[in-house]
């Protein structure tokens, strides 16, 4: 049987420049299911959101990149869900980034977690 923590990294909100998450204790657990959903988008085709997920490296004393969704392109006003699996390198501090480019960003979107442990 699993024990779980819901993490909330971004709530849902129109954003139009990269945003970082706060910092997260997830020492304790050995699984992270991320959820991306993306409500809106803006009018020009060339816009991009990244999801980037960071993991505290203690011996550098920085945060390193441990994984991504996949770069979101094209219109999704229609709405976008996406699902990302962690089960390695979670270390203990964790953190999102949404970096964003194009045009004239504009996404409405949330970054959601459940961390699991055993």
């Amino acid at each position: 049987m699993y024990d779980f923590e819901e993490i909330t990294f971004l709530a849902s909100l129109k954003r139009t420049s990269d945003a970082w998450s706060e910092i997260f204790d997830v020492s304790m657990y050995k699984e992270l299911v991320l959820f991306l959903d993306i409500t809106a988008q803006g009018a020009y085709t060339d816009e991009t959101l990244d999801i980037e997920v960071y993991s505290y490296d203690p011996a550098s004393g920085k945060y390193i990149k441990i994984d991504n969704f996949t770069q979101v392109t094209a219109d999704k006003s229609g709405g976008f869900q996406d699902i990302k699996i962690i089960s390695s390198g979670l270390g203990s501090k964790i953190k999102v980034k949404a970096a964003m480019a194009g045009t004239s960003t504009d996404y409405t979107f949330s970054i959601g977690g459940v961390a699991k442990r055993e």
